[in-house]
């Protein structure tokens, strides 16, 4: 029997490679708890501002923006490793330094998933006003 003391290198680049997009995620909303309260021009007001902004943009101009996601996502899920890193950093550094810019983001996706939803619920009869299948009083 032998011991293992500790992590491999190996399984850390394994968990790292499977967990890369969770992982960003969560380093991102946690550097937006630390520097939002840290941004000098109005505080939180200007980030909340901004995710507003985003959601209407969303809500509103969502076929053009999709089509934009959906050409953007798999050409940067297709680069390289390193490449992949720069995004991210990038992405990590809009975070630390415009705080409002990534809430505009942040935004901008809730837009169109509220936008998703609703056009959801009215292609499956949920908008439709309430009929009565039977008429028969008991």
């Amino acid at each position: 029997m032998s011991k293992k003391n500790g992590v491999s290198v190996g399984e850390i680049q394994k968990f790292l490679s499977a967990h890369l997009m969770e992982i960003f995620i969560t380093l991102h909303f946690l550097l937006l708890m630390i520097f939002v309260p840290l941004f000098p021009w109005g505080r939180s007001y200007i980030s909340v501002l901004m995710a507003c902004v985003g959601g209407l943009c969303g809500f509103w101009l969502s076929t053009p923006i999709s089509r934009w996601l959906k050409a953007a996502v798999p050409f940067v899920l297709k680069q390289e490793a390193g490449t992949k890193y720069l995004f991210m950093g990038v992405g990590i550094a809009i975070t630390c330094f415009a705080p409002p810019l990534a809430f505009f983001g942040l935004g901008v996706r809730s837009g169109l998933f509220a936008y998703e939803v609703s056009s959801n619920t009215s292609t499956i009869g949920l908008s439709e006003p309430f009929q009565k299948e039977d008429d028969t009083d008991y």
